[in-house]
């Protein structure tokens, strides 16, 4: 991160799924969930997943090492072509420990020229994140509606908030860290050390 901070995105995704909402959407006239991620009402139920796994599975020694942030939660439309996270930085979350992938987060990890919006084949050429296995939800939701959110899996698409994917962590260290060995894998973590 610009301020010297270590994003990490879970790599092995564990065997964690949720819907991204399954609320009774007045729009839809059905429980096919609303895609805010925080309002008034309650929390979407990713978020509330994203903490509860988070407290559970995070040692209090990493938990020291996490830097809160106000992750980025704002909707975006399919045919988007901003790659830079203002989109959906345009809203943020409370202040959080952990939060979730968002599609700009995505395209920028692409080093293919054609990788410029959601539906961009190329974005999958050149692009670590589009190798990571298994679908999980992202923290943007969809503009259409008020019932979809975007789901990765090699590529993007939307999905109706009640469907049930796995989640992936993303969260920030503190840059008073040395990184020792390992690649981030539940096998072979990485092993960093804070600089005292």
């Amino acid at each position: 991160e610009e301020n010297g901070d270590i994003r990490l995105i879970q790599d092995d995704v564990p065997n964690v799924t949720t819907t991204w909402d399954n609320r009774y959407n007045t729009e839809a006239n059905y429980n096919y969930g609303i895609n805010s991620f925080e309002r008034e009402e309650g929390d979407s139920r990713l978020k509330d997943k994203l903490l509860a796994y988070y407290e559970s599975a995070i040692s209090n020694d990493d938990k020291s090492l996490v830097v809160p942030q106000q992750f980025c939660v704002g909707a975006r439309s399919a045919d988007d072509y901003s790659t830079d996270g203002s989109t959906e930085c345009q809203t943020k979350s409370e202040l959080m420990s952990v939060g979730g992938m968002i599609i700009s987060e995505y395209l920028e990890a692409s080093l293919d020229p054609t990788c410029i919006y959601i539906s961009s084949k190329g974005c999958t050429n050149y692009n670590y994140l589009a190798k990571l296995s298994n679908s999980f939800w992202l923290i943007t939701p969809n503009t259409k509606n008020s019932y979809e959110a975007y789901v990765l899996y090699q590529t993007i698409r939307s999905s109706q908030c009640s469907s049930i994917y796995n989640i992936r962590l993303v969260l920030d260290i503190n840059s008073n860290v040395n990184y020792t060995s390992g690649t981030g894998t539940e096998e072979d973590p990485y092993i960093i050390s804070a600089n005292v």
